[in-house]
């Protein structure tokens, strides 16, 4: 077995983007009768987008 450490903090940000993407699977699943949900209304910010793909705003 291989033991992984990670710092508290780096723990903590992989640990809010999961939940964020449980999140938005969860919100998926209920979408009635497990249609598509409208990608239109769905908005992300550019701190939110840059958090998602761990790049800078400046690389965004």
């Amino acid at each position: 077995m291989e033991v992984i450490t990670f710092e508290s903090d780096a723990f903590k940000q992989l640990e809010k983007k999961i939940d964020r993407i449980a999140g938005f699977v969860t919100s998926v699943e209920a979408t009635p009768n497990n249609k598509d949900p409208d990608w239109s209304d769905i908005r992300l910010e550019s701190e939110e987008i840059c958090d998602i793909l761990d790049i800078s705003k400046r690389t965004l």
